[in-house]
């Protein structure tokens, strides 16, 4: 049977401080975005309990650049994923070996109280080694489909938190606890005035917020830019991130179909770091559909237009499912984009009363305490 952690309704102050005063508590998770920012969420209420910190990450990572810039001790621990031919499994497994040595090591030494695992493989040597030591594993899950790492690794943990409640049916008789997906307390709305000035747009015209992931969506790329053409004229602002290995492209491509003449305020990055801007001058976005990415966009009520990553066992079609069911968002799936992502923009930009509902429709859908939610879920396996 599965067992749930009970929630409770104030932010910090629901928090069982006491437990966590001067707990040593060691995070692991990584290689992407995905899985290293609700790690740092998670990690920033805690050091806000004055609990001392440990990330465990790959060399080879997006953490180890950022961990050590957010001011937590890193440890870069070999890891792999298992897959592809016979000969780099056997690499990945020597390398998992070599990452558990390490880890098992340092935490020994070090002796947490708690093992936190927000994903990926890079997770699997601190997560093992936590299981020899007798440390207590509370796990993350960000996606509605768990990835392998979470799903194995699962059986060394005290709780598994999900982002989604539909998940609890891949983890029967683990503890379970619908906590939300962990986000950064700088993810907040500004003004749309503010942040529309910041980006260089109009301030009073409808605005179309493109993203496609970190490195970019070919896709929704070439259909966004096939689209301006037909929208030169609309008094629209659009802000594109295109992925910085795709900006010189699509920059090209602009400059061929959009005259400079043009009523349409358009505006192209590779990317940035500040999305709270960016987020609070859009009236609409069009994304795909991480699990980070829909976290934020449901905790701030941004209506959205969702084109899932057709790979990775499509776990993000999953992940958009959850919040169009809602009301919250539009599906288009990856191979039909080039030819309904015009029709669908054009709907909802030109109807502020439908935007306004699915605003609505997608705060309902949030976990905004997340972060908090988790760590209440560690205070009970500490106890």
């Amino acid at each position: 049977m599965v067992e749930e952690f009970s929630n409770s309704n104030s932010r910090t102050d629901r928090i069982l401080t006491a437990q966590l005063h001067k707990r040593r508590i060691a995070i692991t998770g990584g290689g992407t975005g995905g899985h290293l920012y609700p790690g740092l969420a998670v990690a920033d209420v805690f050091r806000q309990m004055e609990c001392e910190l440990l990330y465990l990450g790959s060399a080879r990572g997006l953490e180890a650049e950022v961990v050590p810039k957010e001011g937590y001790p890193f440890l870069a621990v070999p890891s792999r994923g298992i897959a592809g031919s016979p000969f780099k499994k056997l690499l990945a497994v020597g390398q998992l070996a070599l990452g558990t040595l390490k880890a098992l090591m340092r935490l020994s030494a070090w002796k947490p109280d708690l093992v936190v695992g927000t994903g990926g493989f890079v997770c699997v040597p601190a997560v093992v080694s936590a299981a020899v030591l007798g440390v207590p594993v509370v796990l993350l899950e960000q996606n509605a489909v768990p990835g392998k790492a979470i799903k194995v690794l699962s059986r060394f943990s005290k709780a598994v938190c999900l982002s989604f409640a539909d998940s609890k049916k891949y983890f029967p008789g683990r503890r379970t606890e619908w906590t939300g997906n962990p986000l950064r307390s700088s993810i907040q709305l500004k003004s749309k005035q503010e942040a529309r000035e910041i980006l260089g747009l109009h301030p009073d015209r409808p605005t179309l917020l493109v993203a496609g992931a970190s490195q970019g969506a070919k896709s929704i790329n070439k259909a966004l830019v096939d689209a301006l053409e037909v929208w030169k004229d609309k008094e629209w602002n659009i802000v594109h991130l295109t992925g910085r290995n795709h900006l010189a492209r699509v920059q090209a491509r602009v400059e061929s179909v959009l005259p400079n003449d043009s009523a349409l305020c358009y505006r192209s990055f590779g990317f940035r770091k500040d999305m709270e801007n960016l987020y609070s001058a859009a009236d609409l976005v069009v994304s795909r559909a991480g699990a980070t990415t829909i976290a934020e966009l449901t905790c701030l009520g941004l209506p959205a237009i969702f084109v899932p990553y057709p790979f990775a066992g499509g776990h993000q079609k999953e992940n958009a499912r959850v919040v169009v069911d809602s009301g919250g968002a539009r599906h288009i799936p990856d191979e039909l984009v080039g030819e309904n992502l015009r029709a669908e923009v054009e709907t909802l930009l030109a109807d502020n009363s439908l935007l306004k509902e699915m605003s609505k429709r997608s705060r309902e859908a949030a976990r905004p305490d997340a972060s908090e939610h988790v760590v209440n879920v560690c205070c009970e396996v500490m106890k």
